[in-house]
């Protein structure tokens, strides 16, 4: 039985992989604390597919070793739910550097993780993070993470 804030993930290279659904659509996502680009970072071929609430913004470029990108930023029109957690209406970021969504530490950092390695359990703990007063830049970036 499933308990609110559990559920389960994948780790087939290191990276932690969740099922998501945007709308009625269920697909991965990595779970990644490093990236301080987004709160979900969507393919382009998947933004394309979804209506948007809002006209998309140029926020920054990215290189690569063949070209740049413009990355941009525009708010969903659906929610995303990750798990028990709905994020109505959230700001999506595109395109990502793969085919699946990232769910990057604007997102993380609202949560406590904890990683149950042995039975690939996630269990997500809402903070008060949000609305806190930080005494570093590291407090008000970093998500809490425990492995166990």
């Amino acid at each position: 039985m499933f308990q609110r804030g559990h559920f389960g993930f994948e780790n087939p290279h290191v990276v932690p992989v969740v099922e998501i659904s945007i709308g009625n659509s269920r697909m991965r996502a990595h779970i990644d604390s490093g990236n301080m680009v987004g709160g979900f970072i969507l393919p382009a071929a998947l933004v394309d597919k979804l209506t948007l609430a809002s006209q998309p913004i140029t926020v920054g470029r990215a290189r690569t070793v063949s070209n740049e990108v413009e990355i941009k930023q525009a708010r969903l029109s659906d929610k995303i739910k990750l798990g028990t957690f709905e994020f109505n209406q959230p700001m999506i970021t595109f395109p990502a550097i793969e085919d699946e969504v990232n769910i990057g530490l604007k997102t993380l950092r609202e949560f406590s993780l904890t990683f149950d390695q042995k039975n690939k359990r996630l269990k997500l703990d809402r903070t008060s993070r949000s609305s806190k007063s930080f005494t570093s830049t590291r407090d008000a970036i970093s998500p809490a993470l425990r492995f166990s």
